[in-house]
């Protein structure tokens, strides 16, 4: 092994080293039940509405529960770095998924969170996982025009402070940050920070303060920002060292195509073992012919289809809701031949589209994007849980005689 490949080899055999030692650090804080965080037990860690919208706006809610009036919203103002708008605070409102009118081509749908203060506003669009819609920050913008002229600011906050795509602004690549209508921020950077200020500032109430650091902690696990801190200053040290930066920054930028052939080495294996044995038959295409990966710039997504073999064709369709193994979940296809009956009793939701039924995955396998969810995913883990419900489901279609 020789040039680059060897240099490569030495690095990640020195990063392991290092997440070896965090590893058995991270093990030692869950003996002690430090790694417990009630978020994750209720299984809500990447729910955009139901959690992270809805703490955000609590906690920014000077009527809030929290009891600290407009404590926690004058921090947020000062980290993110909007003072400039004078927003007053004491008087000032919070809605989640406020209404703006029938979406249409440029105008109205949901914001995730608005601040409302006299003819002032915070619009904050909060991504977690999901992807930009269509005209989704262009729309935002053009009520915050119609309704507040110049008085407000639409902040753009995702966990790692990317922009939004063309897609949603309809700023071409080639106009100047100035062009620019909208602000980033980022879980990783703000969020953070401001979690830290908002514990100190509620020290005297307890269950408000420790609420706020176990929802840290989980922000923490989803910016990868929960290992040890002397372990991740070694491996940011180790790795900025001149001689490291370049096959840094190689393996970084290969993410994709290790992702791509982890799942199709490990992954697709274990299905169709699974498949094998309760008698189905598995594919990435609907017509069982082959098939592979969809690409949409750096964004990758394909589908899993189980089939029966009987004269009754049951297709069982696994698809991501979104882009780049987002937000997985199953059910019968709609071409699937048997008889369209009520929703079968395994799924939680049916409609037009998934008529016998569908539901998502457990949450510990519904983001392939996750690298702590991809590695449980390659261990086997998912071909476990799929086995389990695809059982389930052909007891039930059995039961049912819906088919022999």
């Amino acid at each position: 092994m020789t040039g680059d490949t060897e240099s490569i080899q030495k690095l990640l055999t020195k990063v392991k080293h290092i997440t070896d030692i965090d590893d058995k650090v991270q093990e030692e804080r869950r003996k002690r039940g430090e790694l417990f965080n009630v978020f994750n037990v209720i299984g809500l860690r990447s729910e955009e509405v139901r959690l992270h919208s809805a703490f955000l706006a609590e906690l920014l809610n000077p009527k809030g529960s929290h009891g600290l009036q407009d404590a926690f919203l004058k921090e947020f103002i000062d980290v993110a770095g909007i003072s400039d708008l004078n927003f007053e605070t004491s008087n000032s409102t919070v809605s989640t998924e406020y209404y703006i009118g029938k979406k249409e081509e440029t105008t109205g749908g949901r914001i995730d969170i608005l601040i409302q203060s006299e003819d002032k506003a915070i619009i904050i669009e909060n991504k977690i996982y999901a992807p930009d819609q269509e005209n989704q920050l262009l729309r935002y913008k053009h009520f915050g025009d119609s309704k507040y002229k110049d008085k407000y600011k639409l902040l753009y906050l995702t966990l790692d402070c990317h922009i939004a795509s063309e897609n949603s602004t309809k700023i071409t690549p080639e106009k100047s940050d100035k062009d620019s209508y909208y602000q980033c921020i980022s879980y990783s950077d703000y969020i953070i920070p401001w979690l830290e200020r908002c514990v100190r500032i509620a020290y005297a109430q307890p269950l408000v303060r420790e609420s706020i650091r176990q929802y840290q902690s989980l922000i923490k696990q989803l910016t990868y920002k929960d290992m040890d801190h002397n372990n991740q200053d070694k491996m940011i040290s180790f790795l900025a060292q001149k001689d490291n930066i370049e096959n840094a920054a190689r393996i970084a930028s290969l993410f994709n195509d290790i992702r791509k052939e982890a799942i199709q080495r490990y992954v697709f294996p274990q299905l169709e073992s699974v498949a094998k044995k309760l008698d189905l038959d598995f594919s990435l295409d609907k017509n069982k012919t082959k098939a592979d990966f969809d690409s949409k710039g750096q964004q990758i997504d394909f589908s899993m289809y189980f089939f029966t073999k009987n004269s009754s064709n049951v297709c069982i369709h696994y698809i991501f809701n979104n882009w780049n193994l987002i937000n997985l979940f199953w059910g019968i296809d709609a071409n699937s031949s048997i008889p369209r009956c009520e929703k079968l009793d395994i799924f939680d939701e049916s409609n037009d589209q998934w008529p016998w039924g569908w539901k998502w995955v457990d949450d510990k396998f519904k983001n392939w994007n996750d690298p702590d969810t991809l590695n449980r995913v390659v261990k086997g883990e998912f071909a476990e849980e799929v086995e389990k419900d695809l059982s389930l489901l052909i007891q039930e279609l059995k039961d049912k005689k819906i088919f022999d």
